[in-house]
């Protein structure tokens, strides 16, 4: 509901998500990149440009998830594109790690990156508010969502299935140890895709529309 009339909105789909190729990443190249370990999980968390959740909402849901040490997962954080700094993520992270007496996650901190080729090489993303967990879903990379904040869940990832719900330190862990078809169920993930995205190309599509207008 918006304040235009039915016939003055035509819904064209995610050109983005025309870039999503349906093949595997190279996850070796990625990982050589990133400086991720041999052994570790490759954990992707989106962040976001607001000053709001940057202050308040990350912090808080951040405080909850990383307070105990997390075996074997090297950080990722993929930052928005309207982010100028690496934002609190390091910083509180490390801090909880220093304030509870054990080692931090190894963390790695980008912003301009090929999103796709991230996911398709990432064990799990977690989301705590970005449209990122959309696009976990469409590479099929298990998604992590944080749910100690309100209105967390935008679409409905969990009721969908197309998200594992984590709070605690103990449930991202336990989420993280789950086989990736558990994590994302395949038949669920197409099954959301078709429920929020026409099929075919979005691009060609809005193209096609626009076109039709000219003499």
């Amino acid at each position: 509901t918006s304040v235009y009339r039915e016939d003055e909105v035509v819904v064209g789909g995610s050109p983005r998500l025309d870039l999503v190729v349906p093949q595997a990443a190279d996850r070796a190249a990625v990982r050589r990149e990133l400086g991720v370990a041999d052994g570790d999980r490759l954990l992707v968390l989106s962040g976001t440009w607001g000053p709001l959740y940057r202050r308040l909402h990350y912090p808080i849901a951040l405080a909850h998830l990383f307070k105990a040490p997390l075996e074997r997962v090297h950080l990722v954080v993929k930052l928005h594109p309207s982010e100028l700094d690496e934002g609190p993520y390091r910083q509180i992270v490390e801090g909880l790690a220093a304030a509870g007496g054990f080692a931090p996650p190894p963390i790695t901190v980008v912003r301009d990156v090929d999103l796709y080729r991230l996911l398709g090489a990432a064990d799990a993303h977690l989301g705590i508010h970005s449209t990122v967990l959309t696009e976990a879903v469409a590479t099929g990379t298990p998604n992590l969502l944080a749910t100690g904040l309100a209105a967390a869940d935008l679409l409905g990832y969990v009721d969908a299935g197309v998200a594992i719900p984590v709070e605690t330190a103990a449930q991202l862990a336990a989420a993280l140890d789950l086989p990736r078809d558990a994590a994302m169920d395949p038949a669920r993930r197409e099954a959301f895709l078709a429920a929020h995205y026409e099929p075919g190309s979005a691009s060609r599509r809005i193209a096609d529309d626009l076109l039709a207008w000219l003499p």
